[in-house]
């Protein structure tokens, strides 16, 4: 049991902490690179698994968030994509 008395498991915490910081951080990069995305949702599992989904202004766009994504340390695989406004 954790030091905190959570029911989460110490290992478990880490590992959601670990999902939301990769999500994040493509999150940014998607949004820093791409003008004009919108309703961007970035999701983390294990594995160096992201999902993402939203509008992309341009299949040149589209591309680009799932090249972005894939070039962020840690992420293997991109599910899913931007769907064309």
């Amino acid at each position: 049991m954790p030091s905190d008395n959570s029911p989460i498991p110490d290992e478990t915490r880490r590992q959601l902490d670990e999902f939301f910081r990769l999500a994040t951080e493509v999150d940014k990069a998607i949004t820093a690179a791409i003008p004009g995305v919108i309703d961007l949702q970035v999701a983390a599992a294990g594995g160096g698994m992201v999902a993402i989904s939203g509008i992309a202004p341009s299949v040149d766009a589209q591309r680009r968030a799932v090249e972005i994504a894939l070039e962020m340390p840690g992420v293997r695989q991109v599910i899913g994509g931007l769907t064309l406004a």
